[in-house]
């Protein structure tokens, strides 16, 4: 099942094990994970031989936690309805493993993606989200905030009596993705914002604080960037059995 610690969901995904008098496993459940299972023990089988559990790999593990956690979200919030999930889809690695979890978790038709490109943004990372969204089957809306950016810019320029640096002018457009376009699409459309930052941002500050920071939801916020690389692979050559996340985007 899944429990809400907080801030955190923990999910715990079965796995009981009955163990003889030395300790040593003897009978393990037989449902995969996250199902439930009754377990009825004899005391002949506290005598059986001690057996080793097969685990699955590390990655697959993980995968199938998140996507146990993000089916259980409507649980924590007390819905029966499945919400809307609303991601930034960048063009980047993050953002494409958070829509491909999202769809599989709850389905394409509960996702709607945003790519929210300014004057800097490249070609490459606009054609990568355009691409995953198609392979996804989900919804895709460009919202262009280089308008945004450019105003913001300019009245905070003068406020502060000198040019903005480079650093600010990024943190500028980190803050109106996440605070004036996705927060707002989530309460017009009554969704989830979804926070896309893995835990080596998290753990170094490595994000924008109201910015990429923000959403009511970390899928992967206790991923690394090299589990996410894993992840991205396992998706691709184990659950959707071909390239949906860019092999461009997957370090050799």
């Amino acid at each position: 099942g899944v429990q809400n610690n907080g801030k955190n969901f923990v999910t715990f995904d079965g796995g009981s094990t009955v163990y003889n008098k030395d300790g040593l496993p003897i009978i393990f459940s037989k449902e995969p994970p996250y199902e439930e299972e009754l377990i009825i023990v004899n005391e002949s089988d506290l005598r059986k031989t001690p057996i080793q559990r097969k685990e699955k790999p590390r990655i697959e593990q993980k995968y199938r936690t998140i996507i146990a956690g993000i089916k259980g979200f409507t649980d924590q919030i007390g819905s029966e309805k499945q919400p809307l999930f609303i991601v930034g889809l960048s063009g980047g690695i993050d953002s494409s493993v958070v829509a491909a979890l999202l769809v599989i978790s709850v389905g394409r038709e509960n996702v709607l993606s945003i790519n929210m490109p300014t004057k800097n943004n490249s070609e490459k990372t606009r054609n990568a989200a355009k691409y995953v969204a198609d392979k996804l089957g989900i919804k895709y809306k460009i919202i262009p905030i280089d308008r945004l950016v450019n105003n913001q810019e300019e009245l905070l320029g003068n406020e502060a009596l000198g040019e903005l640096s480079s650093l600010a002018k990024q943190n500028i457009q980190a803050k109106i993705r996440g605070t004036s376009i996705l927060s707002n699409l989530s309460g017009i459309t009554g969704g989830i914002f979804v926070n896309t930052g893995n835990k080596v941002e998290v753990a170094l500050g490595w994000c924008t604080l109201y910015g990429d920071v923000s959403g009511g939801f970390s899928p992967i916020g206790d991923l690394t960037k090299s589990e996410i690389f894993e992840i991205a692979i396992f998706l691709n050559r184990k659950i959707f059995r071909k390239e949906v996340i860019p092999n461009s985007l997957i370090p050799d």
